[in-house]
């Protein structure tokens, strides 16, 4: 995965400078990508964790797909690619807090990747860049912490269904330069279905009474 994200992300930074803005339709089909993506994330909350992975070479290869994929799509458009790499792998049979962990880690050679490809063609600003540097880190940590004492399966999929629902919304909202407001409508939507679904499951059957 990891060779394969190291491949993928450069070449998808090199890309968006040479991509006319008429091929930038192709940004909806990713979002409707996506959009199906969210609808199964957010199916699979209340299923059980898997008793069983696999086969190794059948994982090996979906993963350099799915990784190489992710790290492309996420030069290209300047995102890490891991909210779409930890759904691919909990439906290749992966648990939740595994899939996490190791979309960490794939996503951050992802990100430098990307990064280092998008570096040819501009300048960040060495503030920008420190402080930027040091707030993401801060907020790995803490999050890796409750990741692995604190979270259950199911809001970890349940994250990751409202993500990929408010990222389709601000590459769709984008069109009409009102991208922030499409992904908070979509993330809003996402969380109202995951509570109306949870209410209907605590609610108790009606009991049948005979006559």
């Amino acid at each position: 995965m990891m060779i394969a994200v190291l491949i993928g992300a450069p070449l998808g930074a090199l890309v968006t400078g040479d991509l006319p803005a008429r091929l930038l339709i192709w940004i909806w089909a990713f979002a409707a990508m996506l959009l199906i993506a969210a609808a199964r994330t957010l199916w699979l909350v209340q299923q059980p964790e898997p008793d069983t992975e696999i086969p190794w070479a059948r994982r090996a290869l979906l993963g350099a797909l799915v990784a190489g994929g992710a790290g492309f799509i996420g030069g290209l458009l300047g995102i890490a690619g891991g909210f779409i790499i930890s759904p691919m792998l909990i439906w290749m049979g992966y648990r939740a807090k595994t899939s996490a962990a190791t979309t960490a880690a794939v996503a951050t050679v992802s990100s430098l990747a990307g990064f280092s490809g998008h570096m040819a063609h501009m300048a960040i600003p060495g503030l920008i860049l420190v402080v930027t540097l040091i707030a993401a880190s801060a907020g790995s940590i803490a999050g890796s912490w409750f990741m692995a004492h604190r979270a259950k399966p199911s809001w970890i999929k349940a994250l990751y269904g409202v993500i990929l629902l408010a990222v389709a919304g601000e590459l769709i909202g984008e069109t009409w330069h009102m991208g922030t407001m499409a992904a908070a409508v979509a993330a809003l939507a996402g969380i109202a279905h995951l509570w109306w679904h949870m209410r209907h499951q605590a609610r108790p059957p009606v009991p049948h009474v005979s006559a």
